[in-house]
C-alpha cells in the first residue's frame, strides 16, 4: 500500500511539473518571459482574454486620467488612462500630435518622479482619425509611476529623447476646478 501511495504522489508531482513547464515553454515561444510586462498586441491571440477595450477603460469610474500637454512648443495634446483590472495593469494613451520627422517614432514612458525611475510602454501608432495611440498591459501595478511622457525618438532604446507631451495622473480634475 505504501508503494502505491508513493507512485501516486510521484505521478501527481510529475504532472504538476509538466503542466507548469509546458506553460513556461509556451510563453517563451510566444516571446514572453515569465514576469515580463505584456505590451498589448492588437491581434486577439496575443492579449489575455476578458480585458476591457480602450473605450471601456476610458469610461470606467476607477480609471485614473492624465491630461497631456505639449512641452515642445507645439499644439500637441492628449489624454492617458490607467486602470488595474483583475490582475492586469491597463494603460492607454490617445494624443493629437503632428507626424514625427521622417524615420522617427513616438514612444510612451511611465515615470516614477522620486526616486526617478521610468520605463517604455511602447511605440505609438497612428489611428484612422489621425490620432496617435498606445495600449500597454502588464501583470503588475505601477502606483508610483504617476507621470506619462511621450517622446519623439530617432532610435528605439532605453533612453528617452525629445519630450513632446507630458502629464500626471489624477491632475485632470484638479485642473478643471
Amino acid at each position: 500500500m505504501k508503494s502505491f501511495v508513493w507512485i501516486v504522489l510521484i505521478a501527481v508531482t510529475a504532472s504538476v511539473l509538466l503542466f507548469f513547464s509546458d506553460r513556461v515553454t509556451n510563453r517563451e515561444q510566444e516571446g514572453i518571459s515569465v514576469g515580463q510586462d505584456l505590451p498589448r498586441d492588437r491581434s486577439a491571440e496575443a492579449e489575455p482574454a476578458g480585458l476591457p477595450e480602450a473605450a471601456a477603460i476610458k469610461d470606467n469610474p476607477f480609471t485614473e486620467k492624465a491630461l497631456l500637454g505639449a512641452v515642445d512648443g507645439s499644439a500637441s495634446e492628449g489624454l492617458a488612462y490607467k486602470l488595474l483590472a483583475d490582475k492586469y495593469f491597463l494603460h492607454f494613451v490617445e494624443a493629437q500630435m503632428p507626424e514625427p520627422a521622417k524615420g522617427n517614432v513616438y514612444e510612451g514612458w511611465l515615470v516614477r518622479p522620486e526616486p526617478l525611475d521610468f520605463f517604455s510602454t511602447g511605440l505609438l501608432e497612428e489611428n484612422e482619425t489621425g490620432k496617435w495611440e498606445l495600449e500597454y498591459i502588464a501583470e503588475s501595478d505601477f502606483p508610483a509611476h504617476t507621470r506619462v511622457v511621450i517622446t519623439e525618438e530617432t532610435e528605439v532604446d532605453e533612453i528617452p529623447e525629445t519630450h513632446i507631451v507630458e502629464g500626471d495622473f489624477n491632475q485632470v480634475e484638479t485642473e478643471k476646478q
